[in-house]
């Protein structure tokens, strides 16, 4: 065979071979592909927070019961009674599980399917012992099931404004504030409630006013140094109210949605922040409103705003208290 030839024939070998070659390797990286697409998720949700928490004392008798996941939950999974049988995947007893709690349906689903919060029918009963459990039939969309979980609480006959002076106290002190001069405020406060005549009210807006009215009174006989931080104290205490109390935020008749009711909600606040800040004796009233609108932003997930409405409310947030300021400030907003 002649050196042309043997070329060619070569050249011919090697061509046929890659040709040959090619579905092989097609099949092999499709193979890798498929692969790569059935990695099986095996990882259980777990439980990240619950209020109440586990072993709380005091805990309000118009509190809802919030759940939040460390992974986003298969809602149909997640079930509770409505005629007082322990049934469903969340019950909540205060007779070692012999009868439970019925729960307004349905419940408020959140963060992308990691946040519920339940709403018993009733109050729960006065310095009642409850346990809350969450069984293994909660489950993840891949069907990866939740370890069973029993959280203890104890239940107080608190009004509102009682959770309130109680949630007020703590947070002053918490903020460095001294025990005579928290004291002052939170008695400041428990006065504008009487006088508004909401001491047995279950009405959270006119709670609030009543709280940041009374409780900025309180904070100008406070010393000057403390006062603009009594006022994000005040302001946080606000927010929890709104977190133990979202059931109140809902209006059944009108159907209104959470998000819509707390943007309204906060308007009011920050409104009610501009009018009661010249009780705090701080000359400069937008230092107060600034304040205030720091620690709303702050403690935005004591109150039930869902990660996907967060943004929006923030910005809600930042306009209200800004017209408020404008306001004070008189200067047009046009």
């Amino acid at each position: 065979m002649s050196k042309k030839n043997r070329k060619s024939l070569f050249t011919w070998c090697i061509r046929t071979l890659a040709v040959s070659l090619v579905p092989t390797m097609l099949m092999v990286s499709c193979a890798a592909d498929d692969d790569d697409d059935s990695v099986v998720d095996t990882t259980a949700p777990s439980v990240v927070s619950t209020i109440p928490l586990l072993n709380a004392s005091g805990v309000n008798k118009a509190t809802t019961i919030t759940v939040s996941f460390s992974e986003p939950i298969d809602t149909a999974t997640v079930t509770t009674t409505d005629n007082n049988a322990c049934a469903g995947s969340v019950q909540l007893s205060n007779d070692a599980f012999s009868s439970c709690v019925s729960f307004v349906n349905p419940y408020l689903v959140m963060d992308g399917n990691t946040k519920f919060i339940f709403d018993p029918a009733n109050d729960l009963a006065y310095s009642g012992t409850y346990q809350l459990k969450l069984t293994g039939d909660i489950a993840d969309a891949a069907g990866n099931k939740l370890s069973p979980l029993t959280i203890d609480f104890t239940v107080v006959d608190a009004t509102m404004g009682e959770t309130a002076a109680l949630d007020l106290s703590a947070n002053l002190t918490a903020a460095g504030i001294s025990s005579s001069d928290a004291q002052a405020v939170v008695s400041a406060m428990n006065t504008q409630i009487s006088t508004d005549n909401l001491s047995q009210s279950t009405d959270i807006g006119l709670i609030t006013s009543s709280v940041i009215a009374g409780a900025f009174t309180g904070i100008g006989s406070i010393a000057e140094a403390d006062r603009l931080t009594a006022v994000g104290a005040t302001v946080k205490t606000v927010m929890q109210l709104l977190g133990k109390f979202s059931g109140s935020l809902t209006d059944a008749t009108t159907g209104r949605s959470l998000s819509k009711t707390l943007a309204e909600v906060f308007a009011q606040i920050a409104a009610d922040v501009s009018a009661a800040a010249a009780s705090t004796n701080i000359s400069d009233s937008s230092q107060v409103l600034n304040s205030a609108a720091k620690s709303q932003s702050e403690n935005l997930k004591l109150a039930p705003v869902s990660d996907e409405n967060a943004a929006t409310i923030l910005g809600e947030i930042t306009a209200d208290y800004g017209k408020e300021i404008a306001t004070n400030l008189n200067i047009s907003s046009a």
